[in-house]
């Protein structure tokens, strides 16, 4: 019968292998269904990864990223900022997925009164307000969506990125590929649906200006 057993590593045993698939071996000895002692042997684990987890508080939260399909909001990586509330210097920055509820969560060895800022690829950032980073705070976000450049905000020159692709989808050969303008296809696909429609201008020009 298998026996199930836990272990802890110090981010010091295997200092270079945090966050990559390593291999690892364990020397156990059999122990028959009557208790009798057999012989020692090797167990080989593959694939193992190692996650350096960090003291601090967990911020969780939902981020609603406006106009987008919801299938698609998984492969989204949002920014988020942490901030010194009274100066405003930037203390940490992570990168976190949203799933399909809009729901995210990460960990901040930072402490005090903080703010926090979200940034999509394609949407414009949103700042909450300040809060101390103690319990488990909640904190919600809504991204207004249009910002093809990532200027953080939506003008003619995110119209003149759209209209460059316009028509284009993610079967084209070069939907990632950067062009002249300095961003690839993919860039302007607003709602996340792989193809660059007037759906997109929709919802560039509901936020023009912004």
């Amino acid at each position: 019968a298998w026996r199930i057993f836990t272990t802890e590593f110090k981010a010091t045993d295997f200092p270079a292998s945090i966050g990559r698939p390593i291999g690892v071996a364990a020397r156990i000895k059999t122990v028959s269904p009557w208790g009798e002692q057999g012989q020692w042997g090797w167990v080989h684990f593959d694939s193992i990864v190692l996650e350096k987890i960090l003291p601090g508080v967990q911020v969780s939260g939902k981020i609603v990223l406006q106009d987008f399909d919801t299938a698609a909001k998984p492969a989204e990586k949002i920014t988020v900022e942490v901030r010194k509330a009274s100066d405003d210097t930037l203390i940490e920055t992570k990168l976190v997925q949203v799933d399909a509820n809009d729901s995210y969560s990460f960990s901040t060895s930072a402490t005090g009164s903080v703010v926090v800022v979200a940034k999509g690829r394609h949407w414009l950032s949103d700042r909450s307000t300040a809060f101390d980073l103690s319990g488990a705070p909640t904190v919600d976000f809504s991204l207004v969506n249009g910002d093809v450049d990532g200027d953080n905000s939506i003008t003619v020159f995110d119209y003149g990125i759209l209209s460059d692709y316009f028509d284009k989808s993610s079967g084209d050969a070069d939907w990632t590929t950067v062009g002249s303008n300095g961003f690839a296809p993919e860039a302007a696909d607003l709602d996340g649906d792989g193809s660059v429609t007037v759906f997109d201008y929709g919802i560039l020009s509901n936020n023009f200006d912004l």
